[in-house]
């Protein structure tokens, strides 16, 4: 628990550091996009594992959140620095903003929805009527995981057919700026 304080310091930081300048470009602003979704859900995440308490769906609305944050910061280093390292950066448009968007909606709402109904008692790893949820707010929360899935898994459809079709396109500049070098 003592290093609890550290990453939001860091977060602090990185958020504030430069907040009063717009991105250059779209790749930038991508890149911002991302990480700040990409942190939000992390923190939700490790929010709500402070609370986790049994074999109730807590345990899970904790750890999707959690890889949920990473998912999307990984996703962002896949557009703004591995596609233009390649060659092969694709247009980012609305539909590549809207994929970090879903994503990132979709993910919070399911770890917010499985985390509601983990404080009604519903259990891990049963499903329908077995858990024997009768308490609205569970049902509820179900809803919101089940809703929020879908909404992640669009976001992610639409990263994997993004993604997919830049790296079968023949290389080449694209108006998403000069190459950059991928330095490890």
């Amino acid at each position: 628990y003592l290093l609890g304080p550290a990453p939001l310091v860091l977060a602090a930081v990185f958020l504030f550091a430069g907040g009063g300048t717009p991105p250059a470009d779209d790749r930038a602003r991508l890149a911002r996009s991302a990480l700040y979704l990409s942190m939000a859900v992390f923190f939700l995440g490790g929010l709500l594992g402070l609370f986790v308490d049994g074999a109730d769906t807590r345990t899970p609305a904790h750890y999707h959140g959690v890889i949920g944050g990473v998912n999307l910061a990984l996703m962002g280093m896949v557009f703004c620095a591995l596609l233009p390292s390649l060659d092969r950066a694709p247009k980012l448009g609305r539909a590549v903003f809207a994929l970090f968007w879903l994503y990132g909606l979709g993910q919070a709402l399911h770890s917010a929805g499985l985390f509601l109904a983990g404080g009604y008692g519903a259990p891990r790893k049963v499903a329908g009527d077995i858990a024997g949820l009768e308490a609205l707010g569970a049902k509820v929360g179900l809803y919101g995981m089940g809703v929020g899935a879908v909404i992640a898994v669009a976001g992610g459809v639409m990263f994997i057919w993004i993604v997919g079709r830049a790296l079968l396109r023949r290389p080449g500049p694209t108006d998403t700026g000069p190459r950059r070098e991928l330095k490890i």
